[in-house]
């Protein structure tokens, strides 16, 4: 079976969908923050992607563009 070939029973939609009103809450309220491995430019993006790739990341890798 693929994805999208079936729909989660409706119990299970309303579960989730109040799971992430939650997190996106405390998200706006600062309650939550994102974890961030490094910063990079934006022509790291190569470097950024093997870093992913190597499964050595913990957090989110952030391309800033150039100014």
């Amino acid at each position: 079976m693929g994805w999208g070939k079936t729909q989660a029973p409706p119990e299970l939609r309303n579960r989730i969908r109040g799971m992430f009103d939650e997190m996106f809450t405390l998200f706006e309220q600062g309650g939550l923050q994102p974890a961030i491995d490094r910063e990079l430019p934006l022509a790291g993006f190569a470097e950024g992607l093997r870093r992913v790739e190597s499964g050595r990341v913990i957090g989110k890798i952030i391309l800033v563009p150039d100014r």
